[in-house]
This record gives structure tokens, sequence and C-alpha cells, in this order.
């Protein structure tokens, strides 16, 4: 029902600015529940204009709004596939110099990328200015054109706060529920560019991201990733998750 009624809401909204309704409901059959629940209406209905008013030939579509939500500025990217999408996105928001506050990484039934980020510039404030918001969408599409291009992320200095707090670092996997994916959770302490460099190893092991749910307690980040091969089967090879997770273990841990 919840599902039923947020996207009526989010029906109603786009109705009062002209769009087709049968039009959203076309685009709708291609989201999964989990997609409408973790969106508020409001999200749900920009989304869908973004999309709806895209160019297919030209994605991808970066939307960066000048409202501030949850005290945030929220980036929406929709696009085909999502190989090395995520490790292309972190670098280039970390390369700015920009917070990730929150992450939603979301495939859609018929493959594209519905990707919502939630950031602060430097200073832990959200982003208003016209200008800047202009260069992250074009250092946005230009990283996701050519991820292979992108070089590591910077690394960047830890925030005073974050000092003390030295938050172990535990990395676990399992099968998913469904038995598609693998699921992945990594609890770690907090700093720039933690996501960034997740992403990175990830891509450079040919794992795909096929879902994340990104959380920050203070010091601390409790990540959850849906991942596979490259095939879309769940990662259980001890050959690849041994060194997967050594790896992620030392950068998160060299970064602090």
């Amino acid at each position: 029902m919840r599902v039923r009624e947020r996207l009526q809401d989010a029906a109603a909204l786009l109705g009062a600015r002209g769009i087709d309704p049968e039009r959203c409901r076309q685009l709708w059959a291609d989201f999964s529940d989990d997609y409408v629940l973790r969106h508020t209406s409001e999200e749900i209905a920009w989304h869908t204009q973004a999309i709806l008013e895209a160019d297919p030939a030209s994605l991808p579509r970066v939307v960066i709004s000048e409202r501030v939500t949850r005290g945030t500025t929220p980036i929406f990217i929709y696009a085909r596939g999502n190989d090395g999408f995520f490790a292309a996105v972190t670098s280039v928001l970390t390369r700015l110099g920009l917070n990730i506050v929150d992450a939603r990484i979301i495939t859609s039934k018929s493959g594209h990328t519905l990707d919502t980020y939630l950031v602060l510039d430097e200073h832990n404030r959200p982003i208003q200015d016209p200008a800047r918001i202009a260069e992250m969408r074009e250092q946005i599409e230009r990283g996701i054109r050519a991820p292979r291009e992108l070089p590591p992320p910077p690394r960047r200095p830890l925030p005073r706060q974050l000092r003390h707090f030295k938050v172990p670092t535990r990395i676990t996997t399992e099968r998913a529920a469904d038995g598609r994916y693998t699921l992945m959770e990594l609890i770690a302490g907090d700093r720039p560019g933690l996501l960034a460099d997740v992403a990175r190893t990830l891509y450079e092991f040919g794992l795909r991201v096929h879902d994340a749910k990104i959380s920050t307690l203070g010091e601390t980040a409790e990540n959850i990733f849906l991942i596979s091969d490259r095939d879309d089967r769940p990662v259980e090879d001890p050959a690849v998750l041994e060194p997967l997770l050594a790896t992620l273990k030392e950068r998160i841990e060299s970064g602090r």
C-alpha cells in the first residue's frame, strides 16, 4: 500500500506540472518497490521529471538541485548500465572536495542506474552556487563517460574531530536473501574519500555494485553493498573474496 500511495502522491505532483500520468506509470513499471520505498514522493517526482525530459540518446542524465534537501545538496544520476559509474562518481565528488552524506545506488529492472547522492561542501554546507553546480554536473558526466581515465581520488586531510576516533574496520560478506548477489557489509571509521576508495577497489576487482545503502553515524560509516561479478553472479570464490577484503581493509585503514 505504501508503494501505491507514494506513487499516487508523486503522480499528483507531476500532474500539477502538466506531465502526462500515463507516461509516469509506464516509466514506474521499470522501478522496483525498493526504489519507491527509499525515496519520498517529492524525490520520485523530481527523478521522474528529469528522466522524462531527457533525450535517451544523450544519457547519462545528471541533475543537481539547488533546493536544499535534509540540509544537503541532492544529485540524481540516470544512465544505462553501471560498470564503473559508482567508482567514477565517488572519485569525482572526492576530487571536488565534497563530502558524501548519503548515497542510494539502485538498478532498474531494465538495467538503468537510479543513483542519488546527498553531498556537502568542504565546510559541511550545501552547495547552492550555480557556477559550482554546473562544474559538478560537467565533471560527473565526464567521469561517467570515461571511468577508466579517472586517476585515483586524492587523499584529503582527516578532519580534526575524527582524528582521535579509531573505529575497527569490519567487512563481512554473505549471499543476499534473494540469492542473486553478494551482500557486503562494511563498518569503518568515517573519513573523506572513504566511499571513493571502496568504489575504486570494487571496480578494480571487476565487480558491479547493484545497490548500496550508505549511512554515517557520528564517526562511524556503516555501508551495505549488493555486488556481483561482471556476469551478474554472486561473488563467492575465495580466490576473489580474500584479496578483495584484504585490499579494502588496507586502503581503508591506510587513509586514516
